[in-house]
């Protein structure tokens, strides 16, 4: 009656001074993992967080912008890597292209390994992703935005055959809805 215990071992109950001492050290030591996770990985990849990506390019705008000289402005020549291929009124889509990344693979590992909400979670910001680069058609050059949305197919389609794996379905049938 009103008790909790440990679901991995039910003889465990989850309550009393030593219970709420492990739960506070757990909360803590989870936000300095956010916090230390977000810091060594910017510290080993030279800061490639879509925050910093947005905020280097967004600093410059007006003179990735400009018409005159961009590409020999020695301001601009630390960010280049990330405005130079895409269209200029496009300039923070690497900023963009950062955080589909990091959604599509940190937060997928919240949901219950195995579970059918892992790959529909992926399935949906894929196709999210995906629309928004048809869309735009994000590159200078429309070869680029080609092998993009190839790609990107590519991904949408990986993570449906994950989804419909998950779902465990009778090999028949997924065998009759390819070929249909």
């Amino acid at each position: 009656e009103g008790q909790s215990f440990l679901r991995a071992n039910y003889a465990i109950r989850c309550g009393g001074p030593t219970y709420v001492a492990w739960r506070a050290f757990a909360i803590v030591m989870i936000g300095i993992w956010v916090v230390g996770y977000v810091l060594v990985f910017a510290s080993l990849t030279r800061i490639r967080t879509p925050v910093v990506f947005f905020y280097l390019v967004w600093r410059h705008r007006r003179a990735i912008l400009g018409n005159r000289g961009r590409l020999l402005d020695p301001k601009l020549h630390g960010t280049k890597l990330l405005w130079l291929p895409y269209r200029r009124n496009l300039w923070y889509w690497e900023a963009v292209e950062a955080s589909r990344k990091i959604l599509l693979s940190f937060p997928v590992q919240l949901f219950k390994p195995g579970s059918i909400l892992q790959p529909a979670y992926s399935l949906v910001v894929s196709l999210l992703f995906l629309k928004a680069s048809e869309r735009c058609k994000p590159f200078e050059h429309p070869a680029d935005n080609f092998l993009n949305e190839a790609l990107m197919w590519l991904l949408y389609v990986q993570f449906f055959a994950y989804l419909l794996l998950a779902a465990e379905l009778d090999s028949k049938f997924l065998i009759d809805l390819v070929l249909s």
